[in-house]
């Protein structure tokens, strides 16, 4: 018995197999370098908002994350751990603006004389997206009262919840098919600048700039409450015109079953 086998048919497939062999472990090889020895500091990691933008550790640290033998090779530029003083220009890096608000704050100021850093709210590996609920009296009161801190919340909290309900708001309208992503960038933006203030630690400050802040925010909801708007009136003439078809439909069925049977 003949068995004819179409090469051009399975060309292909065998191609994407043997690559997959191939660049798997590739793909694998940019962490393996880092959790041979620290799986503990992954496993947080794993959980953080970097890990969820794709921020490894090679991102911060430095180094070669795909060769283990060069991977704390400052010719690789391998950073390390940072120490306690040199922490907010290490994170500074990347988080420029916050950066720039803390060092203008009594944090900064007492830094060297055991003054909290970035990681003292937010921890080294495992950190969260940045919200109101890190200032709270389990987090602040572990060097002094919480009556300042308290003072700041309550100053950013009505903001920070209208920040978040336009953010449901916007991703509503985007699963429905609105062009949301210049809101979202002006809210994204907005969110970032008013997170920075916390880092001043400056209640009167934070009140005075929140003002402006309150400002975009009440454009943004106009402008999304008018998309709102538009996708009501977008489902209302969608059912009227369902409406009509039906109808027409009934017509059509009744002169077919009615007038051309006579």
């Amino acid at each position: 018995m003949n068995i004819k086998i179409d090469a051009k048919k399975y060309f292909i497939p065998c191609i994407l197999f043997l690559a997959s062999c191939f660049l798997l472990p590739l793909a694998f090889a940019e962490d393996s370098a880092c959790l041979s020895c620290h799986e503990d500091v992954a496993k947080d990691w794993r959980e953080s908002i970097h890990a969820e933008n794709g921020i490894s550790c090679h991102n911060c640290h430095g180094g070669n994350p795909k060769n283990i033998d060069n991977a704390m090779d400052p010719k690789e530029g391998f950073i390390g751990k940072p120490s306690e003083a040199e922490v907010p220009a290490f994170c500074g890096k990347c988080h420029v603006g916050v950066k720039e608000n803390y060092t203008k704050s009594a944090h900064s100021i007492n830094l060297t004389r055991g003054g909290p850093n970035c990681v003292t709210c937010h921890t080294s590996h495992k950190q969260k997206r940045a919200n109101i609920s890190l200032i709270s009296k389990n987090l602040c009161a572990q060097c002094h009262s919480f009556e300042r801190a308290e003072k700041i919340r309550n100053a950013m909290i009505m903001s920070e919840t209208e920040i978040t309900e336009l953010e449901k708001r916007m991703e509503a309208l985007r699963i429905q098919g609105h062009d949301v992503r210049p809101a979202k960038n002006a809210l994204f933006a907005t969110r970032n600048n008013f997170h920075r203030l916390t880092h001043v630690v400056n209640a009167d400050l934070i009140l005075k700039e929140t003002t402006g802040i309150n400002t975009e925010i009440k454009r943004l909801k106009a402008e999304i409450a008018a998309n709102e708007a538009t996708e009501v009136k977008r489902k209302i003439f969608g059912a009227i015109f369902i409406i009509f078809l039906l109808i027409g439909a009934l017509i059509f069925w009744w002169y077919r079953n009615t007038i051309l049977s006579e």
